[in-house]
């Protein structure tokens, strides 16, 4: 999980990754399928790793991304 990595990084605050979580996953809604195929997680998990790279660079983004 990225927003993991990012708080061992001393990039973001413990507090910050569920905040981050959260981002990413309201970001996400438009595309939620019911039942992806391994293929589609694969996917949507690297766009999520993606996002929060994009979106991300510190604590104070970690709130207001």
């Amino acid at each position: 999980m990225q927003a993991v990595e990012m708080f061992l990084d001393e990039k973001i605050g413990y507090m910050d990754i569920v905040k981050t979580v959260e981002k990413c996953c309201d970001a996400h809604v438009q595309e939620l399928l019911q039942k992806p195929s391994l293929d589609e997680i694969v996917h949507f998990d690297q766009w999520a790793r993606d996002w929060v790279s994009g979106n991300v660079k510190s604590a104070r983004e970690a709130v207001a991304a």
